[in-house]
This record gives C-alpha cells, structure tokens and sequence, in this order.
C-alpha cells in the first residue's frame, strides 16, 4: 500500500513511496555498509519531468558544491525521475557534511502487486553516525519535486531544505579529519568499520587498524597526555634540549597581569588542555587585555596559561613515525587593502568565499567583526570603516591558526633540514607517533641553530586540513595499511550440506600458517579457538570477525535468506562459493513480487564478490548465465573432491605440503 506523507496526498502525478524505509547496516550491491532501502514509482510524465528541471537551478543555490547530475543513458521518464531523486538526495547529505561518499543505487523491479508505474528500488548511503538524517533528506527532496509536479509554491520547500543543511553540519563526526579519512579510506578501496563514538576501524582482521580522528591504535596514550598539558609538554621538552616556550598556571586574572609585568608584554593567554588555538589570545599589550583574554579562556578551560609572546612566522610540521610529511606557514584571518574598500567590506568579500564556513568540516572560518578584531584595529588606529592602503595586509586575529580564520600555505619544500629534524625531535621526545609541531622563528627557510625559535605547541591529534593538506589522509592510511587493508574472504553458500568443505579449508589454510575466522558446529572459531559457542547471523558473525585483530582469512556459509535484511558484514569478498542449492532456513514460499529467493541472493552477492565464483552444483549454472559480476566465473561445475583447493588457488595461497614421512627404525637416509 502506498504510504501518505505529509504534503503529498490526493495528489495526481509524481513520486509514490510503496513501502516503508527499511535501514541496511551492512552492504549490498557492492556499497559501503549503511543504507536505507525505499521502493518509489514515478507516476508523472515527461511534461511532468520537465517541471522539476526547470526548477532545480533555484534548488542548486542552497549550495555551490552541489553537482548536476551526470550524463547517463536512461530508458524513460520514470527512470530519469527516480534517478533525479536518487541524486539530489545523495548530494544534500554530501554537501551537508554526512560522510557517505556512494551516489547509492537504483534497481529496477518486476511488481505486479502495485497498481503503479515502474517501481524502482533505491539504495540511499546513510551514516552509521546519524542514518536518519538520510531520510529527513529524502522527504524534503520528495517533497521539492513533488511540488514542482503540482506547480505549487516552492518557497516553503526551500524554507525546509535551508535548516536541514545547517542541522546535517552539526551531525558527527564533529571533528574534520575522520571524514576525510573515510573519504581516502574509500577513493583506495579500504573498507571502514565503525566501532565506537568517533572510533573508525581501517581495513579487517589482522590487516587493520583504528584512529580516533589522528590519534591510532598505537599511539602513546602517555605522550598524549603529556601534549595536552602544555606545561608538563613544556617541562619534556625543555628537558629534551629543545627550544620551548615557559608558559606559567594563573588562577586569576590578577595573577596574570603580575606575571605579565614580570615577563615583560607582550604576552600570551591560552587554555592549557586545549588543542586547536581554542581561547588563545597572542601579543597582548597592557593590563586590560590581559585581564579580558584571561576571562575568555577561563570560560574554556579552568587551567589558564600565560607565556612571553615570541615574534615570528607561525609554522606548523606535521611528523609521522620520524619523518616529516608536511609543512605550512599559518597566516592569520585578516584582509589586504586596495586602497577602495573599507575594512568592513573587505571582511565582507572575504565571507563571501564558499569555501569559508562556520561548520567542523568547511575548508576555511570566516572572519568576523568581533572585540579581538576590533581591538588589532584600534592598536592600528583603525575602525571597521577604515580603508587601508593597497597591498598592506590588517590581522583580524592575533593568532595564525586555520580554526580561527586564517589560512595556510604549503612550504615543505623549504623547509631547512635543521627545522624538519626539530620538529621530528619534539614528537619523538613525547613519544609520538603522529603529531602537528608548532614552531614560531622568522624563516622556515634558515635553520633554527642560526634564527633562533621556539616551539609554542606539540599537537598529539593535529588537524591535517584539507587547503593544503588533503593529500595527508591517504599518505597516513598507506603507512598504516601497506596492504590496503584486506584479508582473504571466502562465502560459501547452501551449508550445513558444505560444512565438511569449510573445515577441510580452515585447516588446510591452518597448515599454511593462516589464523581462519570460520563457524563451526560448536560455535564461531579462530585458529581452533572457540570465541563464542553462540552462532550468531552471517552479518553479527563477519561483523565479530573483522574486528577481530587475529584473523588472517574469513570462511563464512551463507545458510538463509538474512543477508537479504542485514546485508554483507563486508563491503566485498574474494571467493564465492555455490553449493547446496536449498537453503534450509530459508522461507518455503515467496509469496512476495520480489524475485525468487535464490535469484535475490545472487542479486545481493555477485556484485561484491571481486574473485572467483566457483559453481558446485549443476543447478546454479543457468542462473549464472547472464550473471553481471566482476568475478571470474567457473564455467563447470568443480567437483566436491576439488573445491578446496579450487578456492585455495583462487585465494592464491599454495597448496599445503603433503606431511612428512617418518622413517622406520633402521632406514638408512
């Protein structure tokens, strides 16, 4: 029956929903895992179409990243409709933040129960932080289209759609770099499990890894600690026989000021356990300003940090396992003069980059008017309705850091080696694996030996950016996945009938040194250990096995029809097995409109099978026939007695050594 959805009753041409969303937490149709299953049939027409065209510019403002929808063959009205809905969709989450990085999928099916026009089945990504912001999306799209069917107003609809884009920017993850770490993750084919919070698995088995944002599964929790307590970060380092800072605790703004006259001004006021120059205020010049950005950070954080204000360019280095990997000078948020425009309109023009947001993953921050910009100004003798000279540039922050609205520019390529090994030392004297070293010096160009500097800053979980910087997130998941990741999968379907072939090839790969993931009759197994002596589903039992760091090859059976409702626990596997052709969970009837079973299950496996499909059963053959698959497909039956190792050569592991023979007593050898 077709649902009613508010906005879309009694209405006589367009988009019908025939049934209710239904959410995926595993993958199907070679997708990522996570995503909602809706069934939509175009009732319109062409002329009906063309109505939804001529207004999709207007929808294209709410955002300029948003792409037209490609240039593709399709057969009609109705499946160009669907396929506009499908896009628009996908692009709203994308440009909203949502880190899905799949145009989804749109299958066609054969309904003679629904009294509609070409019924489709689309597969929309979610993400397994929020999946119900995909069907918030969905609705308000639906919704847009469907009035530009009736020729209704549209103001309403883009009303709606506005807040919906702000609100996906406030979904997690909440920090920058894990979205563009499962966007890398994706464009080089490593598949990504969620474990927990902001916690994302990289790769399966015994060939993945974890990062929480920058910070991996073998980073020091010690030097982590370390680094975010900036005087005890002080205190390791000035110890190391590196040029540090000395900041100082301050418990009140009185303090602070006394501090600031032993010191000497200018100073610097700073939380002392937050990253990301959250509440830091550089070069204050008198009392009063000591005592508002002591204020201002004590709102942060209650340990507040003085320190001597150095002079310099501002550098970050980015180290990874005692290299450095990159290098940028962070120029703060300010504007340059044309001798024209006011300092207001300048700001102005600078917003208007679509680069430049307010949201965790927007590339740059705008710049605003505020009391610590107004304040640069005034040491000027400016206002915001000064109009400086051309080419003179005007900070509007006193500190160069990209959250706070400036801008980086790539100098790795200058860097003196001096100053790479400076900062290769500070992460190594915190026991870092990965980390952002801030240096203040007047020219990354000429060593440190010679300038002088100062490390203001050692970031255990730096923000690598993406202006610059966004070749970074590969580059990290190669040096932590130098096999991409992945581990041997192998599906048989129709077991118990084939459980004596997955114990035969568990050991046979036990006796070539690989720890098998695999289900027996006494529970799930690695290595002949028993994990559990409960048999979860096919999706809970590959999910168990992924995240599991000991597992060198995954054996599975495919038993019933569940993986049709969870979907793969993996994104693909190498080697498909097509055994019993009778599943015995499996529903003695299909009264559904739905494809057979067994046709379904192929539908399902055989676009994320990348290896071999190798038929074990003569009556698989024909629906193999016009199958569309990337595997290699055994054109005839194996025979039981070669399966095991037709799947071992499929896998490309040697066949094992036959055992030894050991000699009689006497034997000469």
């Amino acid at each position: 029956m077709a649902m009613k959805i508010a906005g879309l009753t009694n209405k006589r041409a367009g988009f019908v929903l025939l049934d209710q969303p239904q959410w995926i937490p595993g993958s199907v149709h070679g997708m990522p895992p996570y995503c909602m299953r809706l069934k939509v049939a175009w009732t319109g027409n062409s002329f009906s179409l063309d109505r939804i065209r001529a207004k999709l510019p207007g929808l294209r403002a709410l955002h300029p990243d948003i792409a037209p929808l490609p240039e593709a063959a399709y057969e009609g009205p109705s499946e160009q409709a669907v396929a506009l809905l499908l896009h628009w969709t996908v692009e709203l989450l994308r440009v909203g933040g949502i880190p899905i990085f799949d145009s989804g999928r749109m299958l066609t099916t054969a309904s003679t129960a629904e009294q509609h026009d070409s019924p489709f089945i689309l597969l929309i990504p979610a993400s397994p932080f929020t999946p119900v912001v995909s069907w918030e999306v969905f609705q308000a799209v639906l919704a847009f289209f469907q009035a530009c069917v009736n020729q209704d107003s549209l103001e309403p609809h883009k009303a709606r759609l506005a807040p919906i884009l702000a609100h996906l920017q406030e979904q997690p993850p909440k920090g920058s770099n894990t979205p563009r770490f499962m966007r890398a993750a994706f464009a080089r084919g490593i598949p990504v499990v969620w474990i927990a919070a902001e916690i994302m698995q990289y790769g399966y088995g015994a060939e993945a890894r974890w990062l929480d944002s920058t910070i991996g599964d073998r980073t020091s929790q010690v030097g982590v600690n370390l680094a975010r307590f900036k005087v005890l970060a002080a205190q390791v380092l000035r110890q190391a026989g590196l040029p540090v800072t000395e900041p100082r605790h301050v418990v009140d703004a009185n303090q602070a000021i006394e501090h600031a006259r032993r010191m000497g001004y200018p100073v610097v006021i700073k939380p002392g356990n937050l990253d990301g120059g959250l509440g830091v205020s550089a070069g204050l010049q008198d009392a009063q300003a000591v005592r508002s950005a002591f204020e201002a950070a004590r709102k942060l954080s209650p340990m507040v940090l003085i320190e001597k204000h150095v002079a310099g360019r501002d550098y970050r280095l980015t180290v990874m396992d005692g290299e450095m990997l990159w290098a940028i000078e962070r120029v703060p948020g300010g504007v340059t003069g044309d001798g024209k425009r006011t300092v207001s309109a300048l700001v102005e023009a600078l917003n208007a980059n679509p680069r430049r947001g307010v949201g965790p993953h927007t590339p740059l921050k705008r710049v605003f008017l505020d009391d610590q910009a107004l304040g640069l100004l005034a040491q000027r003798g400016m206002d915001e309705q000064s109009v400086p000279p051309p080419g003179v540039f005007v900070p509007l922050r006193s500190v160069a850091n990209i959250r706070m609205g400036g801008h980086a520019v790539a100098v790795k390529d200058v860097v003196h080696p001096d100053n790479a090994h400076l900062a290769v030392r500070a992460a190594q004297a915190l026991r870092l694996d990965l980390a952002g070293i801030d240096l203040l010096m007047p020219d990354i160009r000429r060593s440190w030996l010679e300038t002088g500097a100062a490390i203001c800053e050692v970031n255990a979980q730096p923000d690598l950016g993406v202006t610059t910087g966004a070749h970074l997130y590969g580059e990290i998941l190669d040096r932590l996945l130098p096999n991409g990741g992945r581990i041997p999968i192998v599906l048989v379907v129709g077991a118990p009938p084939m459980a004596g072939l997955i114990r035969d090839l568990t050991q046979h790969l036990g006796g070539l040194g690989q720890r098998a993931g695999w289900v027996g009759e006494n529970g799930v197994i690695v290595d002949d250990q028993v994990l559990t002596n409960v048999i979860p589903g096919l999706y809970e039992t590959g999910q168990m096995l992924v995240r599991d760091s000991t597992v060198d090859v995954i054996v599975l059976a495919v038993t019933d029809d569940g993986l049709l409702r969870t979907g793969l626990p993996f994104d693909r596997f190498d080697v498909l097995v097509l055994g019993g052709f009778d599943l015995p969970h499996a529903p003695q009837s299909d009264t559904s409109a739905e494809p057979p079973l067994l046709q379904s299950l192929l539908e399902t496996l055989l676009p994320s099978c990348t290896g071999a499909v190798i038929p074990a059963n003569p009556q698989w053959i024909a629906h193999l026939g016009a199958a569309r698959t990337p595997a290699r497909i055994h054109q005839n039956v194996i025979p039981a007695g070669q399966i095991t190792s037709a799947v071992v050569e499929a896998l490309g592991y040697p066949l094992a050594p036959s055992p030894p023979v050991s000699p009689t007593p006497g034997t000469q050898i």
